[in-house]
């Protein structure tokens, strides 16, 4: 069962957020911390600002997030997608089924959102961006999947951009997809 619709299909986002979001951090590899002292707070007010765009519900949630490396991308890439090959990120939403009570009181988990260092500081440094900034566009990417947006059809692809520039223009970051298609006519 899918939580309750925590974004709003249309429109403009919520300027106040609603509910509350925890976020655990698994920090894997010394280039996360060589690149950021503390890993944990920069995916907590990354979410959280995204969250704040998100949400519309009073209901707490609950985030997983790994900090890894290609080589542990590599491996869930081949397990889940079939594909024999590092990636930038994977998320993984979690299904409870109506069976699937937690405690009263307990946030209820979205699921958990990979990243490889390696795999974003290749893309970041071909693109001509900051590093954080493409982090952060792929993270509010992963978050999106777990509320289900994805980029299966042209229409849901234009829609989870729609919200991804929204939320990182929030941020002060720039259209990430402008960069990319600026980079490939370049």
């Amino acid at each position: 069962m899918k939580p309750d619709p925590v974004v709003e299909p249309h429109g403009s986002l919520s300027t106040e957020p609603k509910g509350s979001l925890s976020i655990d951090v698994d920090t894997r590899g010394a280039a996360w911390t060589a690149f950021d002292q503390n890993p944990t707070k920069m995916c907590e007010g990354i979410l959280s600002a995204a969250w704040s765009s998100l949400s519309t519900t009073n209901n707490d949630f609950e985030v997983s997030v790994v900090l890894a490396d290609d080589a542990m991308l590599q491996q869930l890439n081949k397990q889940y997608r079939g594909k024999d090959a590092p990636t930038n990120v994977l998320s993984f939403p979690t299904d409870l089924g109506d069976d699937d009570r937690l405690p009263d009181g307990e946030p209820e988990p979205l699921g958990d959102i990979v990243l490889s260092f390696d795999t974003l500081a290749h893309e970041a440094a071909d693109l001509g961006i900051e590093m954080r900034d493409h982090f952060s566009h792929l993270l509010v990417h992963g978050m999106l999947h777990l509320i289900g947006f994805d980029h299966e059809t042209d229409q849901d692809a234009a829609e989870m951009e729609s919200k991804e520039i929204q939320i990182l223009a929030d941020m002060g970051i720039a259209n990430p997809y402008q960069v990319e298609e600026s980079m490939k006519n370049s």
